[in-house]
């Protein structure tokens, strides 16, 4: 297996303060060339989700640091959302006003969900919403370009994996949220395509209120595994919860659960399974990861030395994304004319395919999958992801 990350420097990054070059709201354009390009991206940077918030902004600047388009600055204007949807449409809505060319995606399904209209009104390119919903692939919205991989991918490879492993009695715990109910219906849908059984299916309050109920009715049911698909901090709990009963039954967690998850578990999280959607940020050997990892490194020297390699503390999940989708939005608007617009940066999108290192996206007209990238990440007892 592969060790990627000490315990103590998951502590460490889930902080992640404070950021490099983070543009206040409103001072970005005022501070750019009248030339430059514009994009913008509305993400909790506050609240509960912050870490991951922070991250995803935090590797979008490390790509877009100095970078232009045929002569034109690229500008990121970044927008505190703090998780919540109505905040997020409205930030949307302020940001295409301000002639944005493109976004990038918000953390989580309700978040995204909520900018729909907004990109469908002004006509606005939105990149790599950080969520795996189906309900964004699904939909005829030709504005809209994930790029993680969906929910259906991600259920059909963990699923698969706990079959290989003869784990067939499976307890679902899915959150009673957008992420958690679209998680849940493809986890039933994998469940049923694999014949696999289904031990027990519980809703999980997001306020955590039913949490010892959902404990308790999991435990009578006796699943060789549980699949927790729900917000990183509830999780924790359930899991701590779990673990203290002392129950030997294998636990997965969904990516977006998985987020940001070790620092809260410790010693709980021993053996807990978590579904990744990118490669590890931690092996140097893929060029992709040579390069997010010298971009983030520029991006924070102070912490870079702080830190001797290989172990750094700014490297992660979140951060890895966030890089990758500025990536491809900055391949796109390389692929367009140099006035740019919106409608140019979706025709760029829809066009020739992007590989990023093998990683390969192809978008279309009435096509809008992402990746189809997911792998298994396992914690050790010394709070080391393993592969």
């Amino acid at each position: 297996m592969h060790r990627c990350l000490t315990r103590r420097s998951w502590l460490a990054s889930a902080a992640l303060a404070p950021l490099a070059g983070l543009i206040r709201p409103g001072t970005a354009w005022a501070q750019s060339p009248a030339d430059a390009l514009r994009l913008g991206v509305s993400l909790p940077l506050s609240g509960e989700a912050a870490a991951q918030g922070q991250a995803l902004l935090l590797g979008a600047q490390a790509a877009l640091a100095g970078a232009s388009v045929k002569g034109r600055p690229v500008v990121l204007q970044a927008l505190d959302d703090a998780g919540q949807p109505e905040r997020a449409a409205r930030n949307a809505q302020a940001l295409a006003a301000e002639g944005v060319v493109g976004l990038l995606g918000s953390w989580g399904a309700a978040c995204n969900l909520a900018l729909l209209p907004v990109l469908e009104s002004a006509r606005l390119p939105l990149v790599g919403p950080a969520t795996g919903s189906e309900a964004l692939r699904g939909r005829d919205s030709r504005w809209c370009f994930p790029v993680r991989a969906g929910y259906q991918d991600e259920a059909a490879r963990l699923l698969t994996q706990l079959e290989h492993q003869n784990l067939d009695d499976i307890a679902l715990i899915c959150a009673d949220d957008a992420d958690g109910q679209d998680a849940h219906a493809l986890l039933v849908q994998e469940i049923a395509r694999l014949a696999m059984r289904p031990a027990v299916s519980l809703k999980l309050q997001v306020s955590g209120a039913n949490l010892e109920t959902v404990a308790t009715q999991a435990a009578a049911a006796q699943p060789q595994a549980v699949i927790v698909a729900a917000p990183t901090a509830l999780a924790a709990r359930f899991i701590k919860r779990w673990s203290g009963q002392g129950f030997r039954a294998s636990v997965a967690v969904m990516a977006d659960t998985g987020a940001g998850l070790p620092p809260l578990l410790g010693a709980a999280g021993r053996g807990v399974a978590l579904s990744q959607v990118f490669p590890s940020p931690w092996r140097a050997g893929r060029p992709l990861v040579r390069d997010y990892q010298a971009a983030l490194r520029a991006a924070q020297p102070e912490v870079a030395s702080a830190v001797p390699a290989p172990v750094q503390r700014l490297y992660g999940y979140a951060s890895l994304e966030g890089w990758f989708n500025a990536q491809v939005l900055l391949r796109a608007l390389q692929r367009g004319p140099r006035e740019a617009g919106r409608e140019p940066l979706v025709a760029a999108l829809e066009g020739p395919e992007f590989d990023l290192d093998g990683l390969v996206l192809k978008w279309g007209r009435g096509q809008r999958r992402g990746l189809k990238f997911s792998e298994m990440t396992v914690l050790s007892a010394d709070g080391l992801l393993q592969r």
